[in-house]
């Protein structure tokens, strides 16, 4: 498994890490409701009040403090309430929502892509979860009832729940988490998911068919906000498990299977993917809806055109489907009191990563001169419509470089004059005086931004070439490490530094182009300092290292963005923790049109 190169001696913590030796009392059963057996009632019709959800032990105190974020603009009006008052949910009716491209694959365990974790993120569920109505670290229980965490924040003890079936009818339990557990912790072929999230991993024992424990290399901050990450979807061991009892993806490539609401009824490719109520649910009474229906809609216009119209509920998630300026504008003055807008923060990251073993990178005058050369500021206007913030690879927050100082730094300031011409006397020290030719490995959903950012490179005489790819292929040539340079949208969801890790650690499977043992070293040291002040401040100097002592990547801007709904869906979360954690709808309902 993953280890990390950290000293043995491992500190005494009194205050460690996310929780101390802490035990999650277990949830309570849920308040009696409808029997899941009884047949969906026609969506016209009135249900009897809402069961409750599982009360959720109180999670243990963490010491990852929220990221700090921008304030919510105030040109958009506050979204409807998610329920009024003496509201009762209704039964019936498929949510529509539309999806920026089609997944590369269902399979949530191999794809990082968001465009697969959109359209499954109903049917899977986690060992743990961040709470869907609370920001960012709050974490919850999923399919672990508690856990617990032992003094020397070495070792977490999950202990799931019972009858629970996975949607082939399939009993879920420990076998399943550990399996998945170690298939990340040490992954089997070369795309596995933000496998680096679980590189502090060294051992994953099954206790009982209830109970899994797992040991760490060394403490670790990020662990548990790691597990209960918006794309950690635990699946089934007898389907990710071969004859020989080796990890395949064969199956669930194609055929997702969880324990959700939701379960894949159909997916026409290029057109849509279909979800059906889960009449197994192991919350009683739970879905009310009968489906989910994600439109496949790549082009951005054609999205709102389908919302505008009626067609679909919500509009999409992720780069490129945000609204943009104009379409807030017609949302907010055509369909007042129709629909709800919803500010979200992203924590997405519009980055071009450099390999510095492929020339011309491999100078970091090079580097450099991109990351002078590239104005951030034209960036968030163009690119992000104006919303959003600038700052360097890690999120503005307390974990990065001071956002105070960063407007001030050569990159990031305004005016650009003096920084653009130290970019073109670096081009010309470097011997590419005359300009250079490179080709970029683009993400097809990002190919708008990318033609931006070739422009601003053309301006120091780097002649970029646009290679658009699919996500498989995408992913496919920067494992391969083809081009010196990859441009797309990168992500940062649970608000933490390690959650950059797949993207510049030497021993991650999708991303990285580096190898570079310092960059090794202080992810690890942010993630194993018991002292969040000092965690803190090694983050900041690992994003000034990357993004200015290095230049190993250069971050165009964090977009934020804007969702809407039509208020015909009720009990919605979109403005919650984060893109994902809300989207499993199975408490959401539709009123009769």
């Amino acid at each position: 498994m993953h280890k990390r190169d950290i000293s043995p001696v491992i500190r005494v913590m009194a205050t460690l890490l996310i929780m101390v030796g802490v035990a999650c009392a277990p949830a309570p059963s849920p308040a009696s409701g409808p029997a899941a057996s009884q047949p969906s009632q026609p969506a016209a019709s009135s249900a009897p009040a809402a069961p409750a959800a599982p009360a959720a032990p109180a999670a243990p105190p963490t010491s990852t403090p929220r990221p700090i974020l921008p304030p919510t603009p105030t040109l958009v009006a506050t979204p409807a309430p998610a329920v009024l008052p003496g509201e009762k949910p209704v039964y019936g009716g498929v949510l529509s929502i539309a999806h920026r491209a089609e997944p590369p694959t269902v399979n949530p365990v191999k794809e990082p892509s968001i465009n697969t974790h959109h359209a499954t993120f109903p049917i899977y569920e986690y060992i743990l979860r961040r709470d869907p109505k609370a920001p960012w670290d709050k974490i919850v229980p999923d399919l672990a009832e508690s856990w617990e965490v032992s003094p020397d924040g070495l070792r977490y003890t999950f202990r799931l729940l019972k009858d629970v079936k996975w949607q082939d009818g399939k009993p879920f339990g420990a076998q399943d988490v550990a399996f998945y557990l170690k298939t990340k912790a040490n992954p089997p072929v070369a795309r596995i998911a933000l496998a680096s999230y679980y590189r502090s991993i060294s051992k994953v024992d099954v206790v009982d068919p209830y109970t899994v424990r797992v040991t760490l290399t060394a403490p670790d901050s990020s662990f548990l906000l790691h597990v209960s990450e918006s794309r950690q979807s635990v699946a089934p061991a007898h389907l990710m498990q071969d004859a020989d009892g080796k990890y395949t993806d064969k199956v669930l490539d194609a055929q997702a299977v969880g324990t959700g609401p939701y379960k894949l009824k159909e997916w026409k490719h290029g057109t849509s993917v279909v979800l059906e109520k889960n009449p197994q649910y192991r919350i009683k009474g739970l879905p009310y809806l009968d489906g989910i229906t994600y439109y496949i809609i790549p082009d951005r216009a054609t999205q709102f055109a389908a919302f505008r119209s009626g067609r679909v509920d919500i509009t999409g998630v992720g780069a490129g489907a945000y609204l943009t300026t104009a379409e807030l504008q017609v949302t907010k003055n055509q369909l007042a009191g129709k629909v709800s807008i919803y500010y979200t923060k992203t924590a997405l990251q519009t980055t071009a990563r450099f390999n510095p073993a492929k020339k011309p990178f491999d100078d970091f005058r090079v580097r450099q001169a991109v990351h002078l050369v590239t104005d951030r500021q034209a960036a968030l206007k163009l690119t992000a419509d104006g919303v959003g913030v600038i700052g360097g690879a890690v999120y503005p927050s307390p974990w990065s470089m001071p956002p105070v100082e960063v407007v001030s730094m050569p990159g990031f300031r305004q005016p650009k004059d003096q920084d653009l011409a130290k970019a073109k006397q670096l081009m010309a020290d470097a011997g590419y005086g005359g300009g250079t030719d490179i080709i970029m490995g683009v993400r097809q959903e990002d190919i708008k931004p990318a033609e931006w950012f070739q422009n601003e490179l053309r301006q120091i005489g780097i002649r970029a070439t646009l290679r658009p790819m699919a996500n498989t292929p995408y992913y496919d040539s920067s494992i391969k490490k083809e081009f010196p340079a990859y441009f797309g949208t990168l992500s940062m969801p649970t608000g933490h530094p390690d959650d950059l890790g797949d993207y510049y650690l030497s021993t991650a499977q999708v991303y990285t182009q580096l190898q570079d043992p310092k960059v090794d070293e202080m992810f690890n040291a942010v993630a194993s300092a018991v002292d969040m002040t000092d965690a803190r401040k090694k983050s900041a100097a690992l994003d000034k290292y990357l993004s200015v002592d290095q230049v190993y990547a250069v971050v165009l801007v964090h977009p934020d963005g804007y969702r809407a709904a039509w208020n015909r869906v009720r009990n919605l979360h979109l403005d919650g923790a984060g893109q994902l954690d809300s989207q499993r709808y199975e408490d959401a309902w539709k009123t009769p049109e």
